[in-house]
């Protein structure tokens, strides 16, 4: 009888510390519940956050959003963003998408934004057969650029990352409606070959030299 009673009031003592962790049987709701998704930005003002325009190409416009994380009034907002998670991208439609964090007045939201109407990139083929070339405006190619090494045929540092110092490399479609310029990625992609000097005088003369981009060789 008496362990009877004892396992009795055991069972009592923690029904009542179970009803008292749970009242009503239920989850106990917890005293600071974590940040929900309260707040909503239309993409428009999301446009207007990160500057974006149609000159820009897709690595571009990545790139600035990726970088833009100041605190920023839009259509009388307050819009920051916190973090940002590429989700996908379509260089030949000009499409970025992404996923977004950040708070509008001080609340938290979250949205997956697709942004369009980008510079669009035209083909592989096109990017090794309609390549030009110039140089970059803010590149000192007179005094940097190694044309003794050039003139003397030695030409092993004339690499795509070398070149990339110092040359500009834009594409066209066949339509000549798109003009399209190589990113650091794109670049990565290019090999140079092929590239010499031809002497028109003691001061004068031209660079010529093939792009392979992707593996697809394209013209001198």
């Amino acid at each position: 009888m008496k362990k009877f009673l004892l396992a009795f009031a055991i069972l009592a003592a923690l029904t009542a510390c179970d009803k008292t962790k749970q009242p009503n049987g239920g989850n106990k709701t917890p005293d600071n519940p974590s940040t929900e998704v309260t707040q909503e930005v239309k993409k428009e003002a999301l446009v207007k956050y990160f500057e974006l325009n149609s000159s820009l190409t897709v690595y571009q416009a990545l790139e600035k959003i990726k970088s833009a994380t100041e605190e920023k009034t839009i259509d009388g907002l307050k819009i920051k963003v916190n973090s940002v998670t590429e989700e996908s991208r379509n260089e030949q439609t000009g499409v970025l998408t992404v996923k977004i964090k950040g708070t509008v007045d001080g609340k938290a939201f979250e949205k997956s934004v697709s942004f369009d109407g980008f510079s669009k990139k035209p083909t592989d083929e096109a990017m090794a057969k309609r390549v030009t070339a110039k140089w970059k405006a803010d590149a000192d190619y007179l005094k940097d650029f190694d044309f003794d090494a050039l003139r003397l045929k030695e030409t092993a540092k004339f690499n795509a990352e070398y070149m990339a110092k110092f040359v500009t490399l834009t594409s066209s479609n066949h339509e000549g409606s798109i003009h399209y310029e190589f990113t650091p990625e794109d670049w990565a992609k290019t090999v140079i070959s092929d590239i010499k000097y031809t002497a028109k005088s003691n001061h004068d003369g031209d660079i010529t030299f093939t792009v392979t981009y992707n593996n697809i060789k394209g013209n001198t």
